[in-house]
């Protein structure tokens, strides 16, 4: 699956700033109304679930489609639901929002699972074939006060794990676009640029002998 992580990085470069005073207000704002609400959390949050849609389009190259009634982005002649959590302390960044419905004529062909930072920034992405996670009865019911409400999917640690539907993962990213930058750096410092004379250019796959390990 070709992805364009450039592009999420850049938009996060522009809104960091603004990202990061979002998140330290929306913090007190929930620490405060749960002191005073008995012990129920603080659920939802519109500008999570929408930045998502975006981040998923860029990372995808895709848009994202307006109407509820359609899957949130289409890429590359696919739809894709989207699901976004913030990874705080708890556990239940794993769980997603509930979904209506599962199975309905205009199903996504995906689902797009993505996991924020405290900051709201992309930390990973995982893109699962929908139809494979209802056959593996992987959207349990959603309940609410014994009434079913739709559905949610939970991020398994052998989904989490799985190499076959990660499509992003931020710190991997960064590590392997510092390495590209040291070698692009080396090869064009010109303390290196001795390698480049005829006389360095001394061996050939003629040279030595083949090794010969004796164990």
């Amino acid at each position: 699956m070709k992805t364009y992580p450039n592009e999420v990085q850049a938009f996060e470069k522009a809104i960091r700033p603004l990202l990061g005073k979002l998140s330290d207000a929306q913090e007190k704002v929930r620490t405060a109304v749960e002191e005073e609400a008995n012990g129920k959390l603080v659920k939802g949050d519109q500008i999570t679930a929408v930045l998502g849609e975006v981040l998923a389009a860029k990372l995808l190259g895709g848009r994202i489609q307006v109407s509820d009634k359609e899957p949130d982005i289409i890429a590359n002649g696919m739809s894709y639901e989207v699901k976004t959590r913030v990874h705080r302390e708890s556990s239940t960044w794993r769980e997603s929002s509930a979904i209506a419905s599962i199975d309905y004529a205009k199903k996504p062909d995906y689902l797009l699972f993505l996991e924020l930072d405290k900051d709201s920034i992309l930390s990973r992405a995982w893109c699962f074939p929908w139809d494979f996670l209802v056959d593996k009865g992987r959207f349990p019911e959603k309940r609410s006060r014994g009434n079913q409400i739709g559905h949610y999917f939970y991020l398994s640690t052998d989904l989490e794990n799985s190499n076959e539907y990660q499509i992003y993962d931020r710190a991997k990213y960064q590590a392997k676009a510092e390495e590209n930058e040291w070698l692009r750096a080396a090869a064009h410092n010109p303390a290196f640029a001795f390698l480049k004379e005829p006389l360095e250019d001394i061996y050939t796959l003629s040279d030595g002998k083949p090794f010969q390990d004796a164990r």
